[in-house]
């Protein structure tokens, strides 16, 4: 069982591509009933920004992030104190703590606790925006020029109606159609 197309046709390729016909394809999807109709009015101090999920030490990091967070009050000092970025999940790995640490702005950026799935729910419908971190592969070094993973997180962002703040790859449109 795939997500995708493209993942099923990257995972049965070689001695395992005449089990291809095999492959079934189910997209994610959400349940419109597990969020609230009428979420209450945001009370956030500050725009907020976040995300919900696991972060890795590989491929999906925090990283880019927290560097764009520095650059970005760099560039627009005027932003400084006027957003956060929450990070709701398991413990962030090592470098993402290193960089952290010397961030001129860390104060914009918070690593809380996982939450449920539920309490997730309500968490993204009270953000004003969401971050979604996608895997980041490199074709020398992993032999993808995209990410043949759907991200899990990116059904539910679209049900809590938020804007969606992509951490993509670059040649994520090469395979989008667009």
């Amino acid at each position: 069982i795939c997500n995708n197309d493209y993942q099923a046709d990257l995972m049965f390729t070689g001695d395992l591509a005449r089990f291809r016909h095999k492959a079934v394809t189910i997209p994610h999807c959400y349940d419109p009933a597990m969020y609230d109709p009428a979420p209450p009015a945001s009370t956030n101090q500050r725009f907020t920004i976040a995300h919900l999920g696991t972060l890795y030490h590989v491929k999906r990091t925090a990283e880019p992030v927290l560097r764009a967070v520095d650059r970005l009050v760099e560039i627009y000092p005027a932003y400084r104190g006027a957003f956060e970025v929450r990070f709701y999940g398991g413990a962030p790995c090592a470098n993402d703590l290193s960089v952290h640490a010397f961030m001129r702005q860390r104060g914009h950026v918070r690593f809380e606790e996982p939450v449920g799935y539920l309490a997730s729910l309500r968490l993204m419908q009270a953000a004003d925006a969401l971050l979604l971190i996608d895997g980041i592969f490199d074709p020398a070094e992993d032999g993808l020029d995209c990410n043949p993973f759907l991200a899990g997180k990116l059904p539910d962002y679209m049900g809590a109606g938020k804007p969606i703040i992509g951490v993509t790859m670059d040649s994520l449109d090469q395979h989008s159609g667009a």
